[in-house]
C-alpha cells in the first residue's frame, strides 16, 4: 500500500472515531442522558452547560468532517482540545479513577494525530485533485472559447 493511502486511512480512521465520540456525546447531552446528567452534576457544572456542550460538539464534529473551511476546522479542533483537557483535569481534581482521567487524554492524543495529518495535507491532497480537475475543465473551456473570439475579432 502506498504511503499516501496509509496516511489517508489513518487520518480518516482517527477523524471518524473522534467525530463519532463527539456526536455520541452531543446526542447524550442534548437528550439529557441520565448518566451524563449524573457525570456533569458530579463534576460541579450546571446542567444547562450540557446544552452548550451538545451543540458545540455537534457543530465541531461537522466542521472537522467537512474540513473545507480551514479556520472553522481549526476552531473545532481547538474546542475539542479544550473540552478534553478540561474533562481530564476536572476528573483528576475530584480524585476520580485513572480511567476517567486517562480516557479524555487518550481521545486528546487521537485528536492531535488527526490534526497533524490534517495540517500536513492529507485532506488538502484530496481537495487538490478536485480543484485541479475543476481548473483543467476551466482551462479547457478557455481554449475552446478563445479561438472563436479570435476569429470573430478578425485577428
Amino acid at each position: 500500500m502506498e504511503i499516501k493511502n496509509k496516511q489517508r486511512i489513518i487520518y480518516w480512521t482517527l477523524t471518524l472515531s473522534i467525530a463519532l465520540i463527539m456526536l455520541t456525546l452531543s446526542y447524550g447531552y442534548l437528550t439529557a442522558n441520565p448518566r451524563l446528567v449524573e457525570a456533569v452534576s458530579h463534576l460541579g457544572y450546571p446542567l444547562y452547560f450540557m446544552t452548550l456542550l451538545g451543540v458545540a460538539k455537534l457543530l465541531g464534529a461537522a466542521a472537522i468532517l467537512y474540513g473545507r473551511f480551514r479556520t472553522l476546522a481549526e476552531w473545532a479542533y481547538a474546542g475539542f482540545a479544550f473540552t478534553l483537557i478540561s474533562a481530564a483535569f476536572s476528573h483528576f481534581s475530584l480524585g476520580d479513577g485513572a480511567l476517567k482521567v486517562m480516557l479524555p487524554i487518550a481521545v486528546f492524543g487521537a485528536l492531535l494525530c488527526s490534526h497533524w495529518y490534517w495540517k500536513h495535507g492529507v485532506r488538502e491532497r484530496e481537495q487538490t485533485v478536485t480543484h485541479s480537475f475543476r481548473a483543467n475543465v476551466g482551462e479547457a473551456r478557455k481554449v475552446m472559447v478563445t479561438p472563436t473570439l479570435v476569429e470573430e475579432g478578425g485577428r
